[in-house]
């Protein structure tokens, strides 16, 4: 299962908990109800950041393994990735060791991994960033903006998400946050996870997936295709870099629309009527093509000219 489909199928999950009725507490008198509702909420709030991280680890990961497709030589990759390639890798696996039930095995498939950039075709340990501590904290994410050369990547994700209808003020700070109540929520008996705070956490979490891949998919297809600029530095990924072509569901149709337009391209009854033919579009465009669910929140995207 790719990192996408666990992170669809978690957060599926996650509203389907959300919205139990267990979570919503009743009067002070409901003493057993109430400790079992926060107990319940304490539990999803963890949850749930757990799938958001898992799907930031797992998704990088994907990519960094797709660097064995990439014919252009391992000194002429951006500065950053030649760094987590090696000396981020040797980080990540020393952290790893302790997870590993054969950690002899691992060390030595691991470090082949890491010595394969002396060769003309070569692999990145999906172990290169992320993994220094047992948590996924924002610098971590901030180093993979940095390591592919993303321009301002938080504030990149909070413009992709205007552009997505799915506005909010800060993925930076909801990502903070969402961590610091999940820490609390693991460590602290006092913790109080409230039901808005799961509420919130649905869009904050769809938001910074999908804002997030698209701008280090994006960063990797510049390497994939060899592009110069991108190279040697001179061009940056940002938001404005990237074209979304969505599928989204408008006055009982399902609609397709071109990145910034109102008016739609196609219209039909189902999503599966309109994707063939938007996929070609968004192929033949260099775009990203979105699918949104009924409640607006993405349900798939793809990248048509990734390998």
């Amino acid at each position: 299962m790719s990192a996408q489909s666990e992170f669809l199928r978690g957060m599926r999950g996650f509203r389907l908990a959300r919205d139990h009725q267990d979570l919503t507490e009743k009067s002070p008198s409901e003493v057993d109800h109430n400790l079992r509702s926060k107990a319940l909420r304490n539990g999803i709030a963890i949850i749930g950041f757990s799938v958001l991280e898992h799907f930031i680890r797992r998704r990088t990961g994907e990519l960094l393994l797709l660097f064995d497709k990439i014919r252009i030589p391992f000194q002429e990759l951006p500065l950053g990735i030649k760094k987590i390639a090696t000396r981020g890798a040797v980080t990540g696996v020393s952290a790893r060791i302790r997870h590993e039930t054969d950690a002899i095995d691992f060390i030595q498939t691991e470090a082949s991994v890491i010595a394969s950039s002396l060769n003309t075709t070569y692999q990145i340990s999906k172990y290169s960033i992320g993994w220094e501590s047992s948590n996924l904290r924002n610098s971590d994410i901030n180093q993979i903006f940095n390591s592919f050369l993303i321009k301002d990547g938080w504030q990149a994700i909070d413009e992709l998400s205007t552009r997505l209808n799915l506005s909010i003020l800060s993925s930076r700070d909801a990502f903070n946050t969402a961590a610091q109540r999940r820490n609390d929520a693991a460590h602290n008996i006092e913790a109080i996870v409230h039901p808005t705070h799961l509420e919130s956490f649905v869009r904050e979490a769809y938001v910074i997936a999908i804002g997030f891949d698209l701008l280090i998919s994006s960063a990797f297809q510049k390497i994939y295709i060899q592009d110069k600029d991108y190279l040697i530095h001179q061009r940056q990924i940002n938001s404005k870099n990237i074209i979304i072509r969505t599928i989204s569901w408008d006055r009982n149709k399902w609609k397709e629309f071109g990145d910034g337009r109102k008016k739609a391209t196609k219209t039909a009854d189902s999503q599966e009527e309109l994707w063939p033919d938007a996929l070609i579009r968004a192929k033949r465009n260099n775009e990203i093509l979105t699918c949104m669910d009924r409640e607006g929140f993405p349900s798939e995207w793809v990248f048509p000219l990734l390998p």
